[in-house]
């Protein structure tokens, strides 16, 4: 379609169909008026028209001889002479108008009637324009007056319309020409101010925050790749203004959060300590009991703050894995043993199943990270387990990627759109249940953004084996 050449060809296309257009248009018209104008010669008169017709004045006029003198003659003689083209004066002997039509005088005592007597005088104004002197003569021949005929040599008319039907052939091609222009401006016009003040106005509604819209312009020229990349652009932008305004309330959800999980702690501290100013000190039993409370929240609280500061490393673009050659079985080992202990103590069941059916010694993965991530998940589980209950871990390793699975027979996740925001920040799911109170809620939140930062990924679900959580990753092998 032609709407889908560019600007430059639509143009090019334009400015040939106008010449081609008009050229057409203008010999149709020739062809009509032309046709009409022979139709109608009677009403068009040749430039020597009214000098044809003075044989016939004149002839009048030698047998009128000087009874023209007298000027109740005047309309017998103007019926002779065409009142459309020829004007007249009759002058007597000494040239002075005695009637007629014309007003300007030729005689004068430098220009005497008798040296114009059957003369043709041009005006001095216009070469066209001639004036005939036809003497006036008495029974004995004398000169005695003139009839002066005023009259044009040019072609003439009888009505208006055949002069306007010339004019119009003569200026049809520009006028044709105007027209076309416009008519294919403003076709030409219309396909470029549209999207034009589409994108005029999608800027204005961008300028004022805006972005719920979308622009369509399926057109395949410079202004569809134009309307193209600017959607692409307000696409991009909002999803980049999107994501910053989440960014935003996340930040402000998150500064919530960490007032309010730091707030707990510091009130406890704050209790105790007034209480121990007040003498409670005295009391070695309390006194005991109250360092320990204190001591416990101080941990809470730096424990919170420590995780609020690797959010805040994890979150930055400056963060950098740091990749070792691991081995993969010992360093298994190490993060289980104070998982055990501490199972232990709260007379947990569990078990660690490890497969390695292609005996993988070494595994590239940050340590350090990798570590917080088994960390973080198996302390959630225990938090959540209760007394006497069970977990299960079972890791699989392969030479391209490893996996671990931790399932446990707490409360589980207790809604379906629970399994992605368990891993939020501050989210707590269950948080009544929690056997540890004043965790931050943000353990699985960085397990999460580590294992991306390892290109793998997290998950969770409630466990078919115990019927509590099942929250397991995966990483490849960064070799």
């Amino acid at each position: 379609m032609l709407r889908n050449l560019s600007i430059k060809k639509q143009l090019q296309i334009g400015f040939f169909f106008i010449m081609t257009g008009s050229i057409v248009l203008t010999i149709f018209t020739m062809i009509i008026g032309i046709n009409y104008l022979i139709e109608n010669n009677d009403k068009v008169k040749p430039a020597n028209y009214y000098e044809q017709q003075l044989p016939i004045i004149e002839d009048y006029i030698n047998k009128k001889g000087q009874k023209l003198l007298d000027q109740n003659e005047q309309e017998s003689l103007e019926q002779i002479i065409p009142r459309e083209g020829i004007t007249y004066q009759v002058l007597d002997s000494e040239g002075s108008i005695v009637y007629g039509t014309l007003s300007v005088n030729l005689i004068s005592p430098s220009n005497p009637l008798i040296h114009n007597i059957n003369e043709k005088v041009h005006s001095k104004s216009d070469e066209n324009n001639l004036t005939y002197y036809v003497p006036l003569l008495s029974q004995n021949n004398n000169l005695i007056g003139a009839v002066a005929l005023n009259y044009d040599i040019k072609m003439s008319y009888s009505s208006t319309w055949p002069l306007l039907i010339v004019v119009g052939l003569i200026s049809s091609p520009f006028i044709y020409i105007i027209l076309l222009t416009l008519f294919i401006s403003n076709i030409i016009g219309k396909r470029v101010s549209t999207p034009i003040h589409n994108l005029i106005e999608a800027s204005n509604r961008i300028k004022n925050k805006d972005l719920n819209f979308k622009i369509e312009y399926d057109v395949k020229n410079e202004i569809g790749d134009l309307t193209s990349s600017f959607e692409q652009m307000r696409n991009e932008l909002e999803i980049s203004l999107t994501h910053q305004w989440k960014l935003e309330q996340d930040k402000r959800d998150y500064l919530k959060a960490i007032s309010h999980d730091l707030k707990t702690p510091l009130t406890i501290i704050k209790g105790h300590a007034e209480g121990l100013l007040e003498g409670l000190w005295k009391n070695e039993n309390l006194l005991f009991a109250y360092l320990q409370t204190i001591t416990s929240n101080v941990d809470r609280t730096s424990k919170l703050l420590n995780d609020i500061n690797l959010v805040t490393e994890l979150d930055s673009f400056s963060f950098k894995l740091f990749l070792h050659r691991v081995k993969i079985k010992p360093f298994f080992k190490e993060q289980l043993t104070n998982f055990s202990y501490l199972a232990d103590k709260k007379q947990i069941a569990h078990a660690v199943s490890i497969t390695n059916d292609h005996d993988v010694e070494i595994f590239t993965l940050d340590k350090e990270r990798i570590s917080q991530v088994i960390d973080n998940i198996l302390m959630n589980s225990l938090r959540f387990t209760p007394y006497k209950g069970t977990i299960q871990i079972d890791i699989d390793i392969c030479p391209d990627e490893l996996s671990f699975h931790v399932h446990d027979s707490g409360p589980g996740i207790s809604l379906e759109e629970n399994m992605t925001k368990i891993f939020e920040k501050f989210h707590q799911e269950n948080h009544s249940q929690s056997t540890h109170k004043g965790h931050s809620g943000l353990g699985l939140y960085i397990a999460k953004t580590i294992i991306e930062k390892h290109n793998g990924s997290i998950s969770a679900r409630n466990s078919i084996k115990y019927g509590g959580a099942h929250i397991w990753f995966t990483i490849p092998n960064l070799i």
